[in-house]
């Protein structure tokens, strides 16, 4: 296990390897670039002053845990997939590019969203406009073929060619079902 009780974590870049447990209780910031790695190893915060910048690769399976203190992810890979994230009345878990050091731009996002995120106030994602574009249209073919249908069952087969079988096809089952 390595404990840091003072100081900051320091690493060659984003090619050093800590493969053991890391409990993180100092109060200063510290930012690690490198690999934290190892089955069974874990990552614990534990200072209500620490601060913990994760800009590297998480391959332990331990889990994190923030029991005191903050933990701000700044990459993608920096917990690793299918672990668990515990985070105790004292802690608080970060993830976004708005720290020093982080790889990822913050110009990436919106103005008034880094601005808020800046602010601590919560930013939540709102539908892509092709989401809404796809339930319209969803909506209006769901529509016409329910319209289609009622005016088949009201007025018997009508059209032409591929039309009139479709038609006839939905007349056939206005009988066996109420309308």
């Amino acid at each position: 296990m390595v404990q840091i009780n003072g100081g900051i974590l320091l690493a060659d870049g984003p090619a050093a390897t800590i493969t053991a447990s890391l409990v993180y209780a100092s109060s200063s910031q510290s930012n690690y670039q490198g690999v934290l790695a190892g089955v069974g190893n874990s990552l614990t915060v534990n200072n209500p002053a620490a601060l913990l910048i994760l800009s590297g690769t998480g391959l332990y399976t331990g889990g994190a845990f923030v029991n005191a203190g903050i933990l701000a992810v700044t990459t993608s890979t920096a917990l690793p997939e299918n672990q668990s994230l515990t985070v105790g009345a004292g802690g608080t878990p970060i993830f976004g590019p708005l720290f020093s050091g982080s790889p990822i731009m913050a110009s990436s996002l919106s103005p008034l969203a880094a601005s808020s995120a800046a602010a601590g106030l919560p930013v939540s994602p709102v539908p892509e406009p092709s989401t809404l574009a796809q339930l319209f249209a969803g909506l209006v073919v769901g529509f016409g073929a329910w319209r289609r249908k009622r005016i088949a069952c009201q007025h018997g087969p009508k059209g032409r060619g591929l039309l009139r079988f479709s038609v006839v096809a939905l007349h056939s089952t206005c009988n066996s079902q109420p309308t």
